[in-house]
């Protein structure tokens, strides 16, 4: 090994960050054995937890995968109570068209049920609109 390659490793190690030691750390298979040497002896030199940074690291992102389940699960549930309600809003419409129009309750029923699945497909069309903003 050659001590002037370890120590021009160590000048340049020596201004990076703790956070670049660590990703240059995690990589340290495809560094030469005098840059290996040198990143060992600057975590050493300024008491860098390289442990600790990744275990930081993984409960952030633990963190953040939990956050966007329970968005995600907050979103369904909001979801499904715009569908409940599209559905019982659905139940008057539907009584409103039979007693306006008795002596033709088959074509008002399925005249009923397309209007309500085209006031559905907008109401969900604008529902899905707004939440993608």
């Amino acid at each position: 090994m050659e001590q002037e390659q370890i120590a021009h490793f160590k000048a340049l190690y020596r201004g990076l960050s703790e956070w670049d030691l660590e990703d240059l750390d995690s990589r340290k298979n495809g560094l030469t054995e005098e840059a290996q040497v040198a990143l060992a002896e600057i975590i050493a030199e300024r008491q860098v937890n390289i442990a600790g940074m990744r275990k930081e690291v993984i409960d952030e992102s633990k963190a953040l995968v939990r956050q966007a389940e329970e968005k995600e699960e907050k979103q369904r549930v909001k979801d499904r109570k715009f569908m409940k309600f599209l559905s019982i809003a659905a139940i008057p419409l539907v009584l409103v068209l039979f007693l306006i129009r008795p002596e033709r309750t088959y074509q008002t029923l399925i005249s009923g049920t397309v209007e309500f699945l085209g006031f559905a497909a907008i109401a969900w069309g604008i529902h899905a609109w707004r939440r993608k903003k």
